[in-house]
């Protein structure tokens, strides 16, 4: 049952001491705290009073439950096998419907009867009646802090992560292992919880809980019971004064339980209205040079100076003691900026690693390139991944549902698209190298959740669940996250249709996509060969996003223009790009970004949308980088641009001698039917400025079949009336015009036709005839 926690030992200093003669501190009654129960071991209920007492409460420790309890902001129940007894369950019960919190603690199978006490009274206060604690036996690490827990359970004043008891009990009931009201876990069972007013059936209350007791023999227990005093007080601990309204605190120090980078100097000032005050300095980890100054009765200052920070990270307490006022205290976290490590040569450990040498502005910094580079204390060896220095590499993780990995002949044909980019480098040829890491590809479905619950929060969390999230890939002290990360799963149908379907944010870390199941059902005369070549288009879409490009390049919309030639729009979304020369070897098309520039030439980097952003971050354009938690990812950044789409979407941009190429040349008879179109290409306005048709439209597989003008002309407009339409010009000089139009039934369209408009005092074209694109298959 002995807990540890990821922490280095603690050695308490405190520079300076307070004034002589200074009466000792009372602590506002905001944090008045109750601790009981019976002493079991002789050090579990006094550890936990002395530490809440460091951290500014003002604590009462009984060995029993009192009567009243409604001078208290939160109520500690600390034993190893004493139950709470059924006044104490009731009186608790009352305590939390009236707005109170409590904490309980559970165990493993030595303590059932105190289990017992546990679930009798969180059977009383939440709505949720399937909560079990206890009965599961001793539950095997290891152990981690859900960082989704909530109420910043394991992210305020502190991040937790690790929890490595030796034998706690478990939970059941609470739902996945990354719900919102699990506090610590192995992965799949509980060993801790957290509940609040939302959980409670008269609305009012928290109620926390870890099932075990010996963390609090640990001396590293300071950052867990911080964590669930500020949860049960609902942030108290972390307001700007910690819930002490006596204590004012200067408005320029950092925000309390804030990330503080090193070096730095920091200047704590504190003041009350009445008596004296003095401010205390205390930490685990550091032992900085620190000194009061302008000291007066009734304020205080405190000038620190931060230097060396393991990089493990460090945390630290500054505390004002008053004579009349109570105590009120401020949590900080500290990392050095950066790994000195990591640092080149001639640049300082305070500067942005954003600035250092860079030669193919691929945002990885030279030295990384050369020599690796350390991410919270572990090694990324970037050289031995296959990043160079002198050209350009950006790197991906991929990850997957159960079943549902992208096939290697899916991933060569993204990295050989991005090897043959037109992208130059200073020591190379042209192209970019894209580092492929498989990851996880047994994430189970339950994990990954369905379709309408697959957005940012639930990616974070299946990263947490994959592993990625945590490790030194996604980034964290003072490292950008290095490898993007895609998802590819088993979608689920939508309006009766089956996806083809992804969605990634725009200038971000993180994205998903779903087609290979999901195609051949839509399509079922579709090959293998041809599903991993639109897999292939589909990722490379999606990760598109994640680099900086929209569906019209620098903008989201249209997303059907077939003038831009890039798999980010919709019409070569399945089958890749339309080349713009006849291509012997390969009339398909390619998977490739635009290399045109008439609409968005896709193949350049810089921070703009539109443009490539191969490390996030590597323009500065992340301001608050440093201030970021230590293990915090940059998962959390980029723009949703809703690229949600299905295959009838991207299918119905498409133009059928497109599909027929597809099909030639992966060997698979198509059967899609698109509908046709037949008509004059070419109309004569006379004196009344309009010009009326007649087309004959061939139904297709999906019903009966109806113009769609595609684009309007530039001088005049064009209704559809049926199977008519009617060319009008927009003013008296009747000039040379174009538009164009297709068939269309709702799901798939006909390929487009031009018809050009010739004036009255224009000579008309050339008639050809009738034009027509109706496409004699599938039927």
């Amino acid at each position: 049952m002995l807990a540890l926690f990821v922490l280095l030992p603690v050695t308490m200093s405190a520079l300076p001491t307070a004034p002589q003669g200074q009466a000792a501190p009372v602590a506002s009654d905001d944090q008045k705290v109750l601790v009981f129960g019976a002493a079991d071991n002789g050090y579990e209920r006094t550890n936990t009073a002395d530490t809440l007492r460091t951290l500014g409460s003002n604590v009462q420790e009984e060995s029993s439950l009192p009567d009243d309890l409604s001078a208290y902001s939160s109520v500690w129940h600390i034993s190893a096998y004493d139950q709470l007894d059924s006044r104490s369950v009731s009186a608790l019960a009352a305590y939390i419907a009236a707005g109170g919190s409590v904490y309980v603690t559970g165990e493993r199978p030595c303590c059932e009867p105190l289990n017992s006490g546990a679930q009798s009274l969180s059977r009383r206060v939440l709505k949720d009646q399937d909560v079990t604690i206890g009965g599961l036996g001793d539950i095997n690490g290891p152990f981690t802090f859900n960082p989704k827990a909530k109420g910043g359970a394991t992210t305020s004043p502190y991040t937790l992560v690790d929890f490595t008891p030796q034998s706690p009990g478990g939970l059941s009931g609470i739902g996945n292992i990354d719900s919102a009201n699990v506090f610590a876990s192995n992965g799949s069972i509980a060993v801790g919880a957290v509940w609040d007013e939302s959980d409670m059936s008269q609305g009012k209350g928290r109620l926390a809980i870890l099932m075990d007791i010996d963390y609090l023999k640990d001396e590293n227990r300071t950052p867990v019971l911080a964590n669930i005093q500020n949860f049960l007080t609902n942030g108290i601990q972390c307001s700007p004064n910690s819930g002490n309204s006596l204590v004012t605190w200067t408005s320029t120090l950092p925000a309390n339980c804030s990330v503080i980078t090193t070096p730095q100097q920091v200047d704590f000032r504190a003041s009350v209205s009445q008596g004296t005050i003095s401010l205390t300095f205390s930490s685990p980890d550091i032992d900085p040079k620190c000194q009061y100054f302008d000291v007066a009765p009734t304020s205080a200052a405190l000038l620190c100076d931060l230097e060396n920070a393991p990089v493990t990270g460090a945390r630290f307490t500054v505390t004002a003691e008053t004579s009349e006022s109570g105590r009120s205290s401020r949590f900080y976290t500290i990392y050095p900026k950066n790994d000195p490590r990591n640092v080149p040569t001639g640049q300082s450990v305070a500067s942005n690693w954003w600035e250092w040498p860079d030669a193919d502005g691929d945002g990885l910094p030279d030295l990384w390139e050369q020599a690796g580079v350390w991410v919270k204390n572990k090694f990324v060896d970037l050289p031995g991944m296959g990043a160079l220095p002198g050209r350009k590499t950006v790197l991906l993780m991929v990850e997957a549902q159960a079943g549902f990995a992208y096939s290697d002949q899916t991933i060569d044909y993204v990295k050989k698209a991005f090897a043959e980019a037109p992208v130059g480098n200073p020591a190379s040829t042209d192209g970019i190298d894209l580092v492929v890491k498989r990851g996880n590809e047994g994430i189970p479905a339950s994990v990954i959740g369905d379709f309408s619950d697959l957005g940012r929060e639930n990616l974070q969390r299946i990263c947490s669940y994959s592993g990625f999230a945590k490790s030194e890939l996604a980034g964290g002290n003072g490292v950008p996250q290095l490898f993007k990360w895609m998802l590819n799963w088993d979608s689920f149908a939508r309006d009766g249709g089956t996806l083809i379907t992804g969605n990634s944010y725009v200038k971000a870390g993180f994205g998903w996509t779903s087609i290979e199941n999901a195609f051949r059902g839509a399509h079922p005369d579709i090959n293998a060969a041809a599903t991993k070549f639109s897999q292939a288009v589909n990722l490379m879409h999606e990760f598109g996003h994640q680099l900086g490009l929209n569906h019209h390049g620098m903008a989201t919309a249209p997303d059907n223009d077939r003038r831009y030639r890039s798999i980010m729009s919709y019409p070569y979304s399945i089958y890749g790009v339309r080349f713009a020369q006849p291509n012997s070897s390969r009339t398909y098309g390619r998977i490739d970004y635009s290399r045109y520039a008439d609409v968005n030439y896709d193949w350049q980097l810089g921070q703009a949308e539109g443009k490539l952003t191969l490390m996030q971050g590597q323009y500065g354009e992340v301001p608050d980088f440093y201030s970021r938690s230590f293990n915090e990812a940059f998962l959390v950044d980029g723009e949703d641009k809703g690229d949600v789409h299905t295959d009838s979407e991207m299918t119905a941009a498409l133009e059928p001698t497109y599909y027929a190429d597809f099909a030639g040349e992966f060997g698979f008879e198509p059967t899609l039917q698109f509908p046709g179109i037949k008509g004059p290409l070419a109309l004569s306005v006379g004196p009344q400025g309009s010009a009326t048709a007649q087309y004959d439209l061939m139904q297709g597989g999906s019903g009966p079949a109806s113009i769609e003008v595609v684009t309007q002309p530039a001088h005049g407009t064009v209704s559809v009336n049926g199977s008519s339409l009617t060319y009008t010009s927009s003013g008296p000089t009747i000039e040379e015009d174009r538009f164009e139009i297709r068939a269309f039934d709702g799901k798939f369209g006909s390929d487009v036709i031009e018809v050009v408009v010739a004036g009255q005092s224009t000579p008309p074209a050339p008639n050809p005839g009738s034009g027509s694109s109706a496409i004699p298959w599938g039927s």
